[in-house]
């Protein structure tokens, strides 16, 4: 499969305000980058593209330019703290996220941006140690629905401390 397809979306339709896209033949995050730079008006995105693993480049991008964005569904991505920063701070209005068959590589920053209006969070059969855990939930104080499954390198005792220290 070709990236054509995402070029003519990210070409002609501006207006696009969800989009949802289930592939395993290989769009590149370039295609999925140019997509998002053209269709600032995405408020739901959700992605489960098995054969291309979206990094941190598409996350910085998607967040400069869906501002309005309040529901995100990613599998198969790699996102570390420039990542999760990026869409903290520019998108605002996120109430919905969820990362699956991926890796999260996070730390704790002491004047990191936190998502005030992220209500649920999924993350599902990820690479993801003790730390990654502890910083990402410190950044999300308004929590009210976590599911965590399958999370790889993490610990009992990782866990607990984690929870224990929610906002």
């Amino acid at each position: 499969c070709t990236d054509k397809p995402l070029f003519a979306l990210a070409r002609y339709c501006h207006q696009l305000k969800s989009l949802t896209i289930e592939s395993d033949s290989g769009l590149s995050e370039s295609a999925f980058v140019r997509l998002v730079q053209n269709c600032h008006l995405l408020d739901r995105i959700s992605i489960g593209n098995e054969e291309t693993e979206l990094t941190d480049t598409f996350f910085v991008q998607l967040a400069l330019n869906c501002p309005l964005l309040t529901k995100l569904n990613v599998s198969h991505a790699h996102l570390s703290e420039v990542g999760l920063e990026a869409l903290a701070a520019h998108c605002t209005k996120l109430h919905s996220l969820s990362f699956a068959f991926g890796r999260l590589d996070i730390t704790a920053q002491l004047n990191a941006s936190t998502f005030s209006a992220l209500h649920e969070l999924h993350l599902l059969a990820l690479e993801m140690d003790d730390a990654s855990l502890y910083a990402l939930l410190r950044r999300c104080p308004n929590v009210q629905e976590l599911i965590l499954c399958q999370l790889h390198d993490l610990t009992e005792t990782g866990l607990a401390v984690s929870i224990l220290h929610c906002p």
